[in-house]
């Protein structure tokens, strides 16, 4: 298949699948089922088959063309999505994302494998389509100038093989022939190939990075370390490759599960790993920062390094530190962060001077304090839900919330006009709550079948939810 042919593994990919990397695409109440209207199930089936898409893509009228390509990309019909892309009229074509519904997309809702399916789905859509695409620039049988797959990122492999086919020599005009919007997936071993074998040296192939996702290896032994890699990279990226590629407005950073802890010992041995990215990237909007064991309780370093970081970053609009300790030094590194949409503080040990300094960040629209203890913290979580009017998302999932406790927020809750989803899963008790908004409590049904069937086999059931 497509995806053998390169090695290709999925689970890497989950990272841009973080809420920190995706706008919510969460509407107004639940859809309501409707039966396809005839266009539609028409549409359908022609992209069904490739053959059909063939014998349509010459006689249907560019609208009709432009709904085709968006039902083979929704429906991941990537032979047929091949096909229509010949007759595409504009010179930039932009692969629209597969949304996914905000609710499936908190993690403990979204089964592994729906997750899976997704990934490898948007992957092979990607690959057909630059493949494709470059085959007939090649041939000089497309008007695309500027293909955009923005939020499919580029797995490395794949990216040199894009590179290859634009490699110096096989081409005679130095004229930029296609211009790819991308994301970027890399891991330490790319970084250290990349650093050590170099890259082509392309003529008319522009690639133009928004978001770089990372991870490293872990389990196996290393003989380098994958900071030094990975900034060498980044330099390359910006200053040597500068030919090839655009990366001085990049738009996002996964730092996600890196054991940056490490970095702040011995009086910051690496603290300037953070100063060279400010250094890099001017205008960052997106940080993932998640799972690092980031331990800021007792420490100077930490606070002042993190402070002086996101200071910098003066853009910056949506920050996950989820999976850190940040208890009390909440307010110290972000003293000039606010201006904040996003920010997901998912078991960060948050003290009560952390949720206060949260009425600061006044536009915030999504905020998880998921896997805290909230229920000592009521009348300073009243003040900030009254202080956060752009709220939308609010999620305060395992926080030792009850019933009582959400009775006597509701009140301040009713107040964000805008809010559109409560998440309060994982809380013991909770069974109503009486908001417009869209309330995410613990299934009470499933709960109950659960203690049924232990009573009746006699045995704890082990449950994935």
């Amino acid at each position: 298949s497509l995806l053998q042919e390169m090695g290709w593994e999925w689970e890497p990919f989950e990272s841009n699948y973080h809420n920190v990397f995706q706008q919510s695409s969460y509407g107004e109440g639940n859809p309501v089922e409707s039966f396809p209207s005839l266009s539609e199930l028409c549409v359908r089936k022609v992209i069904s088959d490739a053959s059909l898409a063939h014998n349509a893509k010459d006689s249907v009228p560019i609208t009709m063309l432009r709904e085709l390509i968006d039902t083979a990309v929704k429906n991941g019909r990537y032979s047929s999505l091949a096909v229509l892309i010949e007759n595409w009229p504009d010179s930039v074509f932009k692969l629209q994302t597969i949304s996914l519904p905000y609710i499936v997309s908190i993690s403990d809702d979204y089964d592994v494998e729906d997750r899976k399916t997704i990934i490898i789905k948007r992957t092979k859509l990607l690959i057909t389509l630059v493949n494709k695409v470059i085959q007939l620039i090649q041939e000089g049988q497309t008007n695309i100038k500027v293909l955009d797959v923005t939020g499919y990122p580029l797995a490395c492999d794949f990216l040199m093989t894009i590179l290859k086919a634009f490699e110096s020599g096989t081409e005679t005009s130095a004229a930029t022939k296609l211009t790819i919007v991308t994301d970027l997936y890399l891991s330490d071993s790319d970084c250290l190939n990349m650093n050590t074998e170099g890259i082509p040296r392309t003529v008319g192939l522009r690639v133009r990075v928004r978001n770089i996702y990372f991870s490293v290896t872990y389990g196996t032994e290393r003989s380098f370390y994958w900071e030094v890699e990975y900034l060498k990279t980044l330099g390359k990226l910006l200053y040597d490759w500068g030919n090839t590629f655009e990366v001085d407005n990049v738009n996002g950073l996964e730092l996600s599960r890196l054991d940056l802890r490490s970095f702040f010992v011995m009086m910051g041995g690496r603290a300037d790993f953070f100063k060279v990215l400010c250094d890099f990237f001017k205008q960052l909007r997106v940080i993932d920062l998640s799972y690092n064991a980031i331990n800021l309780n007792g420490c100077e370093v930490a606070p002042r390094i993190l402070k002086s970081f996101f200071t910098r970053l003066t853009f910056l609009q949506r920050l996950d530190l989820s999976g850190n300790r940040l208890t009390n030094k909440l307010p110290v590194i972000l003293s000039a962060t606010l201006d904040l949409q996003y920010l997901n503080l998912t078991g960060t040990q948050l003290r009560q001077v952390d949720i206060s300094y949260l009425a600061r960040l006044k536009k915030l629209n999504q905020l998880d304090m998921s896997s805290n203890n909230l229920s000592n913290k009521l009348n300073i979580l009243k003040n900030v839900f009254i202080a956060l009017e752009e709220m939308e998302i609010l999620e305060m999932e395992d926080c030792n919330l009850s019933q009582t406790h959400i009775d006597d927020l509701i009140p301040c809750l009713e107040r964000m006009k805008k809010l559109k989803v409560l998440n309060l899963k994982g809380n013991d008790g909770i069974e109503s709550v009486h908001l417009k908004c869209n309330v995410i409590l613990d299934n009470i049904h499933d709960e109950e079948m659960y203690e049924e069937e232990e009573e009746i086999f006699y045995q704890p059931m082990h449950l994935f939810n």
